[in-house]
């Protein structure tokens, strides 16, 4: 997936019932300590060992989680400094200091796994010539290539989950998107097959799945790997945000 990251938007917030109890703010990253908070809530949520070897657990709790974290920090501290002024943004969810959640929104481009093949084909067969695929702003069963706001990373601490969190930073997501510095009428949201969790919760939320699987890069750990995902999306009105 190739991001077209193009706003930062500094806000702040705090939102409560009916979405939490919790009095739960919504910022963006601004200090070390927010990029460090960062870097250790993906790894818990992500990274925590399950079924190693007890050699493999204290290699991990010993030097690669801290090797691990160093590296998302400095991959997330980079990307906002490139990414200033353009549609790309990361919403943290604080409860007083410590953050316990956060989402990941940019513009990327949607290209179904069999549409990539097909356009892999295609160039071998035209001596390096290709045409470039059909963008489409909505979702009209067109076989070109969906761009639009998306929903890379939405992730709750452990012990925070269930708790309303999630409901909070996808509602500012949308709110975002539809915002006139964004100016977009779709959210799509880019989830695992497996991860019946994180689809139950956004088919809750209204959220339909397009059809295509979607090829997107995903860290575990410090291995970087391609996986098929479902691309959900979700039709979106200033009216009903409000």
């Amino acid at each position: 997936i190739v991001l077209l990251l193009t706003m930062l938007i500094p806000m702040t917030q705090s939102l409560q019932a009916p979405y939490s109890k919790l009095p739960v703010r919504i910022v963006v990253p601004r200090t070390p300590k927010d990029f460090q908070q960062i870097s250790s809530l993906l790894v818990k949520v992500f990274d925590e060992p399950g079924g190693e070897t007890w050699i493999e657990k204290a290699g991990w709790w010993l030097v690669e989680q801290f090797v691990t974290e160093g590296e998302i920090r400095d991959q997330y501290w980079n990307t906002a400094k490139q990414m200033k002024g353009n549609k790309y943004t990361v919403l943290l969810a604080k409860v007083n200091s410590k953050v316990v959640g956060m989402a990941e929104l940019g513009v990327s481009q949607h290209i179904g796994i069999q549409q990539q093949e097909h356009s892999q084909n295609d160039f071998s067969q035209d001596d390096g010539i290709t045409t470039s695929a059909t963008t489409i702003n909505t979702l009209d069963g067109s076989n070109g290539v969906l761009v639009g706001a998306t929903i890379g990373v939405l992730a709750i601490l452990p012990e925070f989950q269930n708790q309303g969190i999630g409901n909070i930073l996808l509602q500012k997501c949308e709110a975002l998107a539809v915002s006139d510095a964004w100016n977009q009428d779709v959210l799509f949201a880019e989830v695992e097959p497996q991860n019946l969790n994180a689809l139950d919760f956004f088919q809750r939320k209204g959220y339909t799945q397009e059809g295509r699987m979607v090829p997107v890069t995903v860290r575990r750990k410090r291995v970087y790997e391609e996986r098929p995902h479902l691309l959900l999306y979700k039709n979106l009105t200033r009216t009903d945000l409000h």
